[in-house]
């Protein structure tokens, strides 16, 4: 298993430094100063309790970075190759994938400590033993990384703490704010109808050597004869009573026989996963019903409903749906503390932070004596969101973490 430790958070390296940064700034040089429109201030850096203010450290921003970018080397370079970095987002900008991601990640920065000045808004504080915890992870981080990555992380006891430290903070907030927000969802807005269906295609088809190529009209014809005959045969099969899901004359096995499979699709009101000229041809289907060709752009469709209200569907899709209102609530609520702070970036110090190094993650042998604490925090598009105060596992594809076990670390240099 591929491990980062960060904390007790396992990170087996392999360094490669391609840029040595000149008049690094001072650990606590600022790097951006945050004033909150109400709360208290955060127990780290230079900070005004009435004010609801922080002053967010070269140190501590830097370290967010660089353990950060661990992740996109990890899942980038494999593919991209190591001067990724510099890959221009397209053709029409001069803006790089460095200075897209660390955009976003200044925004994380940025929505952590604010909600870590709200905090006290909703009675979230740190528990002594996850003060205790944290700090024993930190320590343990350390140990288990060489001097050099550490160095070059900018991982100190300090800062591995104080992100982890805002990582649990970030998490409980989450609970609180959501739990605030009272969001539910009626068992209408989630109510699922289920449908099968045929798709034939009508744009390309294989030909003979594997090449996908444009359909005649001809060709596209006989694929709507085709629909035809299989929505009437269906539909007499559906009268006479052998037209049941297995029957011989269901609609699955009538497009077996023509060389077409079937799937089911479940949907609520407002669904924008399927085509909408088959959505509403399903709105008009009663239970059992088949209906007529239905033609889009590039497909004919047959199909049956087969449930009007679909009950396990619809208890998946309150859930869900439950989920998604709930993280647009606290996304919203994150967006409100932006608008309303005060926020100054000081580029001198800023600009400063970059991805000058390139690592590798080594595979790591799990250790039996992992602890868990199970509060996290993750990065993603910008916005706070969770990673283990124990240990922290790469996840391919994008930048979450997850809880795994705690391994060992070193780094390597090299040109």
């Amino acid at each position: 298993m591929k491990k980062i430790v960060a904390a007790a958070m396992s990170m087996v390296l392999a360094l490669s430094i391609f840029v040595t940064g000149c008049g690094t700034p001072k650990d606590d040089a600022v790097a951006i100063s945050i004033q909150a429109e109400s709360g208290s201030a955060t127990s780290s850096g230079s900070a005004s309790a009435d004010a609801g203010s922080v002053d967010v450290t070269y140190a501590n921003a830097n370290f967010f970075v660089q353990f950060m970018q661990v992740y996109y080397d990890s899942m980038y370079s494999q593919y991209y190759g190591s001067d990724f970095w510099s890959t221009k987002i397209d053709a029409s900008s001069d803006a790089t994938i460095a200075d897209q991601v660390k955009e976003q990640l200044l925004t994380s920065i940025e929505d952590l400590y604010l909600l870590d000045l709200h905090s006290s808004e909703y009675g979230v504080s740190l528990t002594d033993q996850e003060k205790a915890d944290i700090q024993s992870a930190a320590e343990q981080f350390i140990k288990d990384n060489s001097t050099e990555t550490n160095k070059k992380l900018g991982a100190t006891e300090d800062t591995v703490a104080e992100y982890l430290r805002l990582s649990t903070i970030q998490k409980k907030m989450e609970k609180a704010i959501i739990a605030q927000g009272n969001i539910t969802v009626s068992d209408e807005e989630a109510a699922c109808r289920t449908f099968t269906y045929v798709k034939m295609q009508t744009q390309t088809i294989t030909d003979a050597s594997g090449n996908a190529v444009q359909m005649t009209d001809d060709e596209k014809q006989q694929v709507q004869a085709i629909a035809q005959q299989l929505s009437t045969d269906a539909k007499a099969a559906e009268a006479d009573g052998t037209g049941a899901s297995g029957d011989a004359g269901s609609l699955e096995s009538l497009a077996n026989a023509d060389g077409y499979t079937t799937s089911t699709y479940s949907y609520a009101s407002g669904d924008t996963g399927m085509d909408e000229q088959v959505l509403s041809a399903a709105d008009a289907l009663s239970e059992g019903e088949v209906s007529d060709p239905i033609v889009t752009d590039d497909a004919v469709y047959v199909i049956r409903l087969d449930s009007a209200y679909d009950e396990a569907a619809s208890a998946s899709k309150k859930e869900s749906l439950l989920q998604e209102k709930q993280q647009e609530y606290y996304q919203s609520v994150i967006a409100s503390y932006e608008d309303e702070a005060g926020i100054q970036v000081h580029k001198k110090v800023w600009n400063k932070i970059g991805f000058d190094n390139m690592y590798a993650i080594k595979e790591a042998e799990e250790s039996s004596d992992a602890t868990s604490s199970g509060n996290a925090l993750t990065t993603s598009s910008g916005s706070a969101s969770s990673t283990s105060t124990s240990s922290t596992t790469v996840t391919s594809g994008s930048t979450d973490t997850d809880s795994s076990s705690t391994g060992t670390t070193d780094g390597t240099s090299g040109q």
